[in-house]
């Protein structure tokens, strides 16, 4: 209706992705495009029973640590990486964590992006950025910026690195220690995941979410050939 009463240019939104896995990010052209966008979606209401949508300034957005693990490449379903991660390492706080993308990869090592929480994230540091994993170990490493478990977000959506944004590891052959396919199809089978019902990572509080920003930029790429050294 503002658009009637008052014409100008018309307000352009555009989707710019998700930001650690659950929170939509809308690039707005100005900062005229993002108020008529908070005002309608504060018109909204609960879109379903206890379900409101929220548009936030993207300084107003919460922010949880994320990793980069790499793994063996036959594990390749975000609810078994999560299995394995919550159960072969019980002195993490792994109740929370998410794995927000897998990147398949024909060579013996893939990468996957990881939803950590703040109590994560030292005894990660603590352990020199390796998780147990089937009958041996894998890497994580926690990116640069979040290992201080800030409160908020900083700087432009587009300069933080997206699920979506996730480049497949190089070729290089895994380091001594990396579980065999068999050993951790053993492993998968001797734990039962199917039992568990850890298959939904949307994470229903999260996952309502809208966040708003002023200018929209490219999204930057990360590298990574193979996992990093300690």
């Amino acid at each position: 209706m503002e658009q009637l009463d008052f014409p100008q240019p018309t307000p352009c939104c555009k989707d710019a992705g998700w930001f650690e896995g659950s929170v939509k990010v809308v690039s707005c052209d100005s900062q005229r495009s993002a108020d008529l966008y908070k005002k309608a979606t504060e018109k909204l209401g609960e879109v379903y029973p206890g379900a409101k949508i929220v548009a936030l300034d993207w300084c107003d957005v919460p922010s949880r640590p994320r990793a980069r693990i790499w793994l063996p490449s036959s594990i390749k379903a975000p609810e078994d990486i999560l299995f394995m991660l919550q159960r072969c390492n019980p002195n993490l706080p792994t109740h929370d964590w998410k794995v927000v993308k897998v990147e398949p990869h024909e060579g013996p090592m893939s990468q996957a992006i990881v939803v950590l929480n703040k109590e994560s994230v030292s005894p990660i540091e603590a352990a020199h950025g390796e998780l147990n994993f089937g009958f041996s170990a894998i890497r994580i490493k926690v990116y640069k910026g979040d290992s201080n478990s800030k409160e908020d977000p900083t700087g432009n959506p587009a300069e933080q690195v997206f699920p979506e944004e996730i480049e497949a590891p190089g070729d290089d052959e895994p380091e001594d220690g990396y579980s065999t396919d068999a050993s951790l199809s053993r492993g998968m089978q001797a734990m039962n995941p199917a039992d568990e019902d850890d298959g939904d990572l949307s994470g229903s509080e999260e996952a309502d979410v809208t966040v708003v920003e002023g200018n929209s930029a490219d999204v930057a790429k990360t590298t990574a050939s193979e996992p990093p050294s300690q």
